[in-house]
């Protein structure tokens, strides 16, 4: 009688874990394709609705991970084939590893790239991550041409 409660309990167990991490994947695949033109999403995040901004100018897709910022470092560093330009803010209070493939006419802010910023303790609590990923993208073509046609 023990031994079936036993086998019960670890089979509860291990399709909790299934599920689980079923539903990650799920979360990952349901809004994003793997990269974002031609930039690679991270795989071992989570899309952040509230943190970005799809419609802006640039855009900024905004990813959580658990995983550390050296890890998603090199992932990008083996994908772009470069090290990150390490940008530290206030007394190191702030570091954001930078991808920059097109600069934008504002000083460190990329047009189109990617930004790793590893989170400070009180972010971590509020996100439930230790990283942020952000993809950067420029405006659409038809949010360029309607810009410019309100300002004509």
């Amino acid at each position: 009688m023990r031994k079936k409660g036993l086998i019960t309990l670890a089979a509860i167990i291990f399709f909790t874990l299934i599920l689980q991490a079923f539903l990650l994947v799920m979360q990952q695949e349901d809004g994003f394709p793997p990269s974002l033109e031609g930039i690679p999403v991270y795989p071992a995040s989570r899309y952040n609705d509230f943190l970005s901004s799809q419609g802006g100018n640039p855009r900024v897709y905004v990813f959580l991970s658990d995983d550390t910022a050296a890890s998603i470092v090199a992932f990008y560093e083996d994908f772009f084939a470069v090290q990150a330009r390490k940008l530290t803010y206030p007394s190191g209070l702030l570091r954001i590893y930078q991808f920059m493939i097109t600069p934008s006419i504002v000083k460190d802010t990329p047009l189109k790239g990617v930004e790793v910023i590893p989170l400070n303790r009180f972010n971590r609590r509020i996100f439930k991550a230790l990283t942020k990923i952000k993809i950067i993208l420029p405006p659409l073509e038809e949010e360029k041409t309607e810009r410019t046609a309100i300002t004509d």
